[in-house]
């Protein structure tokens, strides 16, 4: 029992390892698609971040304690778009620009290609919070058949 906790353990750890800094990873793929760091996976209610100091993803933090949704798990893996700044003196965050892309579970960490379909603008604690949502630019990634917003709305 000690050791396969011990090797769950060591593979969590190694899965939280960032071998770069993702901040600076280019907005876009060579493709020319855009790109998307994943810091939650789909389906998971645990909310996991991307330490800017560190380069490591860990649990977010709220009172000491790891924050965690109580009712649904995250529909999309959600993360965000790297080399993008929601600048605080015009009403941002201060982070990169959020994403959420609409597909099966991503593993935190992983870069992937997507497509933008559509965003919401939300207010929190009096600061924008803009959150693009789009689609893994893999077709073989996607869980919905679409390419647009126009798509979307016409076939969901």
């Amino acid at each position: 029992m000690r050791a396969s906790l011990l090797l769950i353990f060591f593979c969590l750890f190694q899965a939280c390892k960032s071998p770069e800094d993702y901040l600076n990873t280019e907005l876009r793929s060579k493709n020319g698609y855009f790109q998307a760091v994943i810091e939650i996976p789909a389906g998971t209610n645990s909310k996991i971040e991307y330490h800017k100091i560190d380069k490591v993803f860990k649990p977010s933090l709220r009172d000491g304690e790891e924050r965690k949704i109580d009712f649904l798990p995250y529909p999309g893996n959600y993360g965000f778009i790297p080399s993008t700044f929601s600048d605080p003196e015009k009403g941002g965050d201060g982070d990169a620009l959020d994403v959420m892309v609409l597909s099966s579970t991503i593993p935190s960490g992983k870069i992937i290609e997507f497509i933008p379909i559509g965003m919401i603008k939300l207010i929190d604690a009096g600061e924008e919070d803009f959150k693009v949502i789009a689609i893994p630019a893999d077709e073989s990634l996607r869980t919905i058949n679409v390419e647009s917003f126009k798509d979307f709305v016409k076939k969901y």
